[in-house]
């Protein structure tokens, strides 16, 4: 398979994980987190392929808070602040 097929599948990919994600998340679902977290080493592949590194930064922003909201949501759950 050439790069360029393997770009348009990985970022159809990492587009209906956001999707999902963003999705999810509007519902509250804590698990919602867990699709960024694992969208994450996608983004980081195309971002390599693309040569757009500038991208690392929302990436590591989006890391961030994913777990941020995983540990959150999760302590909210559990009657905490």
């Amino acid at each position: 398979m050439n790069e360029v097929i393997i770009l348009n599948i990985l970022t159809g990919v990492t587009s209906v994980m956001t999707i999902a994600f963003m999705y999810f998340n509007g519902s509250k679902k804590r698990w919602s987190w867990l699709i960024s977290l694992a969208n994450q080493p996608l983004w980081i592949v195309v971002i390599l392929m693309t040569q757009t590194y500038m991208l690392f930064l929302l990436n590591s922003v989006m890391v961030f808070l994913a777990v941020r909201g995983w540990i959150k949501w999760g302590r909210e759950n559990k009657g905490g602040n």
